[in-house]
């Protein structure tokens, strides 16, 4: 059996990034993740925008505030506790049975592999050249004398390696290995923007926290967690530009398609003379609850 190159064992982990990524449909993966928040978060605003419409237009009192109550906590519950679980920085990072898939976890494991700047251009499919070399490829082309094909890209992606392990134009080695500081910024700026939001999630989602352990915990806002969000896509875009497909988003949030966002959002939930169907339901419910006891 042929033994595993430095290139064949990036290869290899790199595949684990990738999917621990994941796409938009992929539950448990970090840009599945991301996808439910962002896209929960646009409809929570429009139901926002369309209960301050319905002030001005003075049809307040037409608002089920009852309905309104339950999305606004469940959507603030919801985006809090994905935001913890993508800048979770786990002991226990990807591996074993109690790995995770998170930013932060990613960026760990990305750091501890020591990527040399030529393995990851490998990997990636990129050949190294110099600013030189690529001035004679486009020469030798448009003289036609040097069968080659010109794109340009492998320059680029040269020109970026070589910053990521803090070299020189020209200069990057088999020995240069992607600089520690690269992944250490990113996870400083996943902590800084979600620690907040990850006390709060600990003591009052996860657990049912005493007046004495959450003294302190500050409380958190929409816009807290929006930033928060914001900043877990910047990062997301990094690594996947950087590191495992070459190219970033250009939004997270899908085009709406056919007006689905909108279909029947001027439709009450029931006819009036339904309502009392609906009562009937929750004395049901009511005499189910009270058997508890």
């Amino acid at each position: 059996m042929a033994k595993q190159t430095d290139v064949d064992r990036l290869r290899e982990r790199r595949e684990c990034w990738i999917k621990a990524l994941g796409s938009y449909s992929e539950k448990n993966t970090i840009l599945g993740q991301i996808h439910d928040s962002v896209y929960d978060t646009a409809m929570f605003k429009l139901v926002q925008k369309s209960i301050e419409m319905s002030k001005k237009n003075k049809m307040e009192e037409k608002v089920n505030w009852a309905i309104w109550k339950i999305f606004r906590d469940g959507h603030s519950i919801s985006l809090a506790l994905g935001v913890r679980k993508l800048s979770d920085d786990s002991p226990k990072g990807m591996d074993g049975d109690k790995g995770v898939n998170s930013l932060v976890a990613e960026l760990k494991d990305m750091k501890k592999v020591k990527i040399r700047g030529k393995d990851l251009l490998d990997v990636q499919g990129f050949t190294y050249r110099t600013w030189e070399e690529e001035v004679n490829i486009r020469c030798g082309a448009e003289q036609g004398t040097k069968q080659d094909r010109y794109s340009g890209l492998d320059e680029l992606r040269s020109r970026v390696v070589e910053k990521l392990c803090g070299v020189t134009s020209g200069s990057l080695d088999k020995n240069s290995v992607v600089q520690d500081d690269v992944f250490d910024k990113q996870i400083k700026k996943v902590m800084k923007d979600t620690e907040k939001i990850k006390v709060w999630v600990d003591k009052h989602i996860a657990h049912l926290a005493t007046d004495e352990s959450s003294e302190g915990v500050e409380p958190i806002s929409d816009q807290d967690v929006w930033k928060a969000l914001e900043t877990l896509c910047e990062v997301a875009n990094f690594v996947s530009a950087t590191f495992l497909n070459g190219s970033s988003w250009v939004s997270f949030l899908p085009s709406m398609m056919d007006d689905f966002v909108f279909e029947n959002i001027v439709t009450p939930l029931v006819q009036k003379d339904q309502v009392e169907i609906l009562k009937e339901k929750w004395v049901e419910i009511e005499r189910k609850v009270g058997e508890w006891g």
